[in-house]
């Protein structure tokens, strides 16, 4: 199944917002070890908090330095213990509940960051100390922002459900700036539980508005693709290719595509839109798709050079299966001789050997070739038969001498 990759920009911030900072100026300690903690002096700040962390209630400016300073650090279940703590005292300090969500998901507990964000984003819609809902404030994204996360925290737990509830809310708010951010994640997460209808209606529903969105073509194409919608997802990466010059991973993906849905030339021509040299695993699409359209020579060029790049065993069969389709058996048999070189495809290269001798006439070599087939089970029964024409050939050879010299 095709890999799908989320992003999530979670990040530590150094709270220092007038209100959250308004202790520090008045208490120069707590100021001072703030300035250390930009400087980039995270031991020292933590020396200089120590007394005041050592009291009953700390000062909630203070807390957040400490765990911003642990986490500099790397010593991050310190910095949660602290965040811990602080949420027990002060559990409608934003910046606090903000830190422990960031700790827990550094910390990969994406269950817990989760209901940490899902608790943020209510504190931030609703009026300091009550608990009903305030009319969503636009200018202000921080709660969109907070729910977002949550949604990402959800989905990394693999907790789909929760991660639609937070995030299928968020798509009636296009002037945000995750808003595309949003509908792809709802789009993995109905992915995730394959459902693949629910996936593609978010993703449509994305596109009408931002018809731009690259990343949401390819994964549009990419849900078409699973749900055997294989027309539809060419037509989606075609479109997402239009917008920004594929790279060499997205030219094989459709090259791949066209190949499913028997369209070989579409194939041939979108490898060889790949903006790097072709490897030779490259070229081995390619010639798949210069044979399935006809082109024999040309899929032998290409297997050729996959074999100067990266010569192999299954690289020499396939050369060899072409010659010996396009009736080349003086060219097929070296190919397939070193074919042979892997127990895998040994019985096969032996058989197809002895045809090639075969049609050459070369009978004896034909025998030996199909005697060393009826060894490999997979290929005995065909060695056998071709044994058997072999003899009805030689019978028929030989008649023919005696009524020749009867005559």
């Amino acid at each position: 199944m095709y890999k799908l990759i989320v992003s999530c920009a979670l990040c530590i911030t150094f709270f220092a917002g007038q209100a959250c900072f308004a202790a520090p100026r008045a208490n120069p300690a707590i100021h001072k070890a703030y300035k250390e903690l930009q400087a980039n002096h995270p031991k020292k700040a933590l020396e200089l908090l120590e007394s005041t962390l050592a009291s009953s209630r700390p000062n909630v400016s203070a807390m957040v330095i400490a765990g911003n300073a642990y986490m500099e650090l790397e010593e991050t279940p310190k910095a949660l213990a602290l965040y811990k703590r602080g949420t027990k005292l002060y559990p409608h300090d934003t910046h606090l509940l903000q830190n422990k969500a960031v700790a827990l998901y550094y910390l990969e507990q994406f269950a817990e960051a989760g209901d940490c964000f899902h608790q943020l984003s209510d504190l931030q819609r609703t009026p300091k100390g009550k608990h009903q809902k305030k009319s969503v404030n636009k200018a202000d994204p921080s709660w969109y922002n907070s729910q977002y996360q949550a949604g990402v925290c959800y989905y990394k737990a693999s907790d789909y459900k929760n991660a639609l509830t937070m995030l299928n809310p968020l798509t009636v708010y296009p002037e945000y700036k995750a808003f595309c951010d949003t509908h792809r994640l709802i789009a993995h997460s109905y992915i995730a539980q394959k459902k693949w209808k629910e996936a593609t209606a978010i993703l449509v529903s994305l596109l009408k508005t931002e018809v731009n969105n690259r990343d949401a073509w390819k994964l549009l194409a990419e849900v078409y693709i699973q749900r055997g919608k294989l027309k539809k997802g060419a037509a989606a990466l075609q479109v997402a290719h239009s917008l920004k010059p594929a790279t060499s991973g997205e030219c094989m993906r459709l090259a791949k595509v066209y190949l499913q849905v028997n369209s070989p030339l579409l194939a041939v021509k979108s490898i060889k839109a790949s903006p790097d040299p072709l490897t030779a695993k490259q070229l081995e699409l390619l010639s798949i798709a210069q044979e399935k359209g006809g082109h024999l020579e040309r899929a032998a060029q290409a297997i050729e050079k996959a074999i100067s790049l990266a010569p192999s065993p299954k690289r020499h069969f396939e050369l060899a299966k072409i010659y010996f389709r396009n009736q080349q058996y003086s060219n097929a048999i070296p190919h397939f001789d070193k074919a042979a070189a892997k127990t895998k495809y040994k019985g096969l290269s032996y058989y197809f050997q002895g045809q090639c001798y075969l049609q050459l006439n070369q009978y004896d070599n034909a025998k030996k070739l199909f005697l060393k087939a009826k060894k490999y089970k997979k290929v005995r029964l065909s060695a056998a038969s071709g044994m058997m024409l072999i003899q009805q050939k030689e019978k028929i050879r030989s008649e023919a001498k005696a009524l020749k010299k009867h005559i």
